[in-house]
């Protein structure tokens, strides 16, 4: 078996899985996965049929409306010596739970880990204030077809020169989940752009189900007070207050903050059971273990360690959560590595050089640096 034909197989398979868990009807999509599997047609075509497939009869949810993306508003920014700590602090935190339970790449502490599970470095080159956040880390990835997350679509890409171009990795992928708590840290924590940025980075290739997992994180990313469960829940009640209950999101999320607060035992037997059909990297169960996580620990430790015996994208969750509890976290607190990647270094340099604002670049021909200094 080549390797296009193995990876074929192993999309298949994921595709298949997350079009039952979102209720499709898989007996009208079986024909075209054949086809796919014999090389008749594309994989942009199959995910194309997958997402007219007609919903089965017994399909309690309805589908989760589009996330409007709402405005952006004037530059808020306040930077500094204190900010500059954070920054650091977020990004050796994220690169070390990108690490966990694994050797390093070829022994190499220069290799940086967190660069190619969710394209930070990629993202943090651009001067957003000259930039718009749009669709710059799908053309990252093709300007740097090895710089990606290690996602079977992505890999089938790598396989399947022919794809690339013309389609980005398939729908249900938590690229722009892992990518959320970066735009707080290129947005200074603006709320409102952070959100409005998060989806701009998602609507191109992802279904509203992961534009709206990303902004609940982009939500709970650097808010003082409450903890970021708390934060997160909140924003999603203001994102979609309307149809909370009758969405297989809305569902899930009702469910798991009201076992979570009184029967967490029971609640996590059911989850493996619930969500055993939804392949590794799907939003929704990684979005509930990533809430489960901030809501039960504080320690970041900790709570990557319950990501990691949880299951399904470990390294994607691990890294979201490390990031925002590390926002919790005194900025003189020690950090987690004492070895720097160069290109850990390099990222943080440029999120603080570049911090930006999108008001700046969408409506003004001559960006102006509003930044406090130090």
């Amino acid at each position: 078996m080549n390797r296009v034909t193995q990876w074929r197989q192993y999309l298949v398979g994921d595709v298949l899985r997350a079009a039952y868990a979102q209720g499709r009807d898989l007996d009208t999509i079986r024909p075209s996965t054949q086809e796919f599997l014999q090389g008749t047609l594309s994989f942009q075509q199959l995910a194309r049929i997958v997402m007219a497939a007609p919903i089965r009869p017994a399909w309690p949810h309805r589908p989760l409306s589009p996330i409007p993306s709402g405005q952006t508003h004037a530059f808020v920014a306040g930077t500094g010596v204190e900010w500059e700590q954070r920054v650091r602090q977020v990004w050796i935190w994220a690169e070390w739970a990108t690490r966990y339970g694994r050797p390093l790449t070829n022994g190499n502490p220069e290799t940086s880990h967190l660069n190619r599970e969710a394209h930070w470095g990629l993202l943090a080159q651009h001067d957003w204030r000259r930039t718009a956040p749009s669709a710059l880390p799908i053309q990252d990835w093709f300007r740097n077809p090895q710089a990606v997350q290690a996602t079977r679509a992505e890999q089938f890409i790598l396989a399947c020169p022919q794809y690339r171009q013309s389609w980005y990795p398939y729908q249900e992928t938590t690229g722009v989940m892992r990518r959320a708590p970066l735009w707080h840290l290129l947005l200074v924590g603006e709320t409102s752009q952070v959100a409005h940025a998060t989806l701009r980075d998602g609507q191109p290739y992802q279904t509203p189900l992961s534009c709206a997992s990303a902004v609940m994180i982009a939500h709970a990313m650097g808010t003082m007070g409450s903890g970021p469960y708390a934060h997160a829940m909140a924003g999603w009640g203001l994102m979609a207050a309307r149809q909370r209950s009758d969405t297989i999101l809305g569902h899930a999320l009702e469910r798991l903050d009201a076992q979570l607060l009184t029967h967490p035992e029971n609640y996590w037997d059911h989850f493996f059971t619930a969500y055993r059909w939804f392949p590794y990297d799907h939003p929704l169960p990684n979005l509930l273990i990533i809430l489960a996580a901030w809501r039960q620990y504080h320690d970041i430790a900790a709570a990557v360690a319950f990501a990691h015996r949880s299951g399904f994208d470990r390294v994607g969750n691990a890294l979201i959560i490390a990031a925002v509890l590390a926002t919790r976290q005194p900025v003189d607190a020690p950090l987690p590595l004492t070895e720097i990647p160069s290109a850990v270094e390099s990222g943080i340099r440029a999120t603080i050089d570049r911090t930006a604002s999108p008001f700046e670049s969408l409506f003004t021909s001559s960006p102006i640096d509003h930044r406090r200094k130090p």
